[in-house]
């Protein structure tokens, strides 16, 4: 049918650039986040799945200092459905 379709899409995200260093100056290396979105839709309903972090990476999500890192969200996925009346 021409009214249905799948679509896929894949990515990375910087986290932060190489070698990137807070107020305080600490150094914090750049890693990159890698995410899926599957999304398919339909007439009556719309159906999407997101993946972030997909390798599961641990990285840092922000630095205060030296001291105070917080880290990053492990693989999370995300299923949305949505319905049309």
């Amino acid at each position: 049918m021409r009214d249905r379709w799948f679509h896929t899409l894949a990515g990375m995200r910087p986290l932060m650039l190489d070698g990137n260093t807070d107020a305080s100056g600490a150094r914090v290396d750049g890693p990159a986040q890698s995410m899926l979105i599957f999304y398919y839709k339909t007439p009556r309903f719309d159906v999407a799945l997101n993946v972030n972090n997909v390798m599961d990476r641990q990285y840092i999500s922000t630095a205060f200092n030296a001291i105070t890192v917080l880290p990053g969200d492990p693989r999370k996925l995300t299923l949305t459905v949505t319905t049309k009346f």
